[in-house]
C-alpha cells in the first residue's frame, strides 16, 4: 500500500508511489445521502478493479465500494470530484452520483489523475468506454 499524504506539512507532501497491483490509499470526505450536507471522512482505496471506500480512521469498516465496470464519467472541480456510476437493481438501472471532497485542488487532481489511469487501463482491458473531464 501507499499514501498520498494531506495537508500534513510540506516535508510529507508526495505522488503517490503505487506501481502496478498495489493498492493506494486517499483521504478525502464524500457526501452522504442528503446531497453536499453532510459529509464523511472516508479512506478511499484504488484497486486494480474497483474503488473501496472505508471508516475513517481505520481501514476495518468498509462503508461501500463501487467496481469500475460501473463507473461513467468522473468530473474534477476545485476541490472534489464527482464520479457518475450506474446502479443495477435487478433490471433497473439508474446512475448516481458521488462527490468525493479534498483539502485543496493538487489533492483533488492527484487523485483524479491517478484514478482515471487506472480505470483507463481497465476499460482497456475489457474494451469498455470511459468519460472523464
Amino acid at each position: 500500500d501507499c499514501l498520498l499524504s494531506r495537508g500534513l506539512g510540506d516535508v510529507y507532501k508526495r505522488q503517490p508511489l503505487c506501481r502496478a497491483n498495489i493498492n493506494c490509499l486517499f483521504e478525502a470526505k464524500i457526501s452522504l445521502l442528503c446531497g453536499n450536507l453532510f459529509k464523511k471522512k472516508t479512506i478511499i482505496e484504488i484497486q486494480e478493479d474497483k474503488i473501496i471506500f472505508h471508516s475513517y480512521p481505520n481501514k476495518t469498516n468498509e462503508l461501500f465500494n463501487l467496481d469500475y465496470f460501473k463507473i461513467k464519467k468522473i468530473k474534477i472541480f476545485t476541490n472534489y470530484c464527482k464520479i457518475y456510476y450506474a446502479r443495477i437493481n435487478g433490471n433497473e438501472i439508474t446512475i448516481k452520483k458521488k462527490y468525493i471532497y479534498f483539502d485543496n485542488y493538487k489533492l483533488c487532481y492527484d487523485f483524479f489523475k491517478f484514478l482515471t489511469e487506472i480505470i483507463i487501463k481497465y476499460y482497456k482491458k475489457y474494451n469498455l468506454n470511459f468519460n472523464y473531464v
